[in-house]
């Protein structure tokens, strides 16, 4: 019988590691004319990797596998990743093999979402991915702006991941903060990129124009601004996007009650 659990304990430990990425040996991809977001998605996710494995992975722009493949792309197509009927920022980590895809709704050169502005409303769903990953999956923490609010584990050449597959979309499709998170100091604005909140005023990839969001719920028909057209009254607002509004304990979006 002890022999039997022995037996069962190797074969066990060799299915683990057939099913089981290694880093040192890969490689990360993207594809020719990636957006900017998922070539820093790269950069990103080689300069963290280096402090956890102790190895700097080249970034190829042809595939080779073993590899970690980010964005859209002919390998992560023939994978199977469709991202075009993705809404805006979602993403899936998928390990395939004895590759790693990360792959999110990205648009070509990082325009704005049809609902954004030149500041704001974009959809960054590779690198939210990348950070997603670097988080949740290696243990790395962003816990303040600038390089001394950075946490990483304890470094690991051997490092590998089990088989994953996630799939990930905002909860909110409109995410904002007030007040000093607007600020462009470099270090404050990488720290909230790194916590997916991309954009100097709303984070989401819903964005009506980066201009006092807050006319979406209470509308100013007096006010000249780019929110307040698009706005008749809350009642609109609540039909398109009841999201935005209370909710009760049981589960029932609360519909506006006046006018402002």
């Amino acid at each position: 019988m002890k022999k039997k659990l022995v037996i069962s304990a190797v074969l066990y430990a060799v299915i683990m590691q057939a099913f089981a990425f290694e880093f040192r040996n890969s490689v990360i991809y993207h594809a020719a004319d990636a957006p900017p977001s998922v070539v820093k998605a790269a950069q990103e996710l080689q300069y963290h990797l280096q402090l956890v494995i102790g190895k700097k992975l080249e970034i190829v722009k042809t595939p080779r596998s073993p590899m970690i493949a980010l964005g859209d792309s002919p390998a992560s197509q023939k994978a199977g990743i469709d991202v075009s009927q993705y809404p805006y920022e979602q993403y899936r980590i998928l390990t395939l093999g004895n590759n790693l895809f990360i792959v999110g709704k990205d648009l070509p050169g990082d325009m704005p979402t049809k609902y954004g502005s030149r500041t704001s409303g974009r959809s960054f769903g590779t690198l939210y991915g990348v950070y997603d990953f670097l988080e949740h999956q290696l243990g790395i923490s962003w816990l303040l702006p600038g390089p001394k609010g950075i946490w990483h584990p304890t470094p690991n050449p051997d490092l590998k991941i089990k088989d994953i597959d996630v799939t990930y979309k905002p909860r909110f499709r409109m995410r904002s903060m007030v007040g000093g998170m607007s600020n462009p100091y470099p270090p404050l604005r990488e720290w909230c990129m790194r916590n997916r909140y991309a954009n100097r005023f709303s984070a989401g990839s819903l964005d009506w124009g980066g201009d006092h969001s807050w006319y979406i719920l209470y509308p100013d028909r007096n006010n000249s601004s780019a929110v307040a057209k698009r706005v008749k009254s809350r009642q609109d607002a609540f039909a398109e996007h009841p999201e935005y509004f209370g909710m009760t304990a049981d589960g029932k979006r609360l519909p506006p009650t006046g006018q402002f």
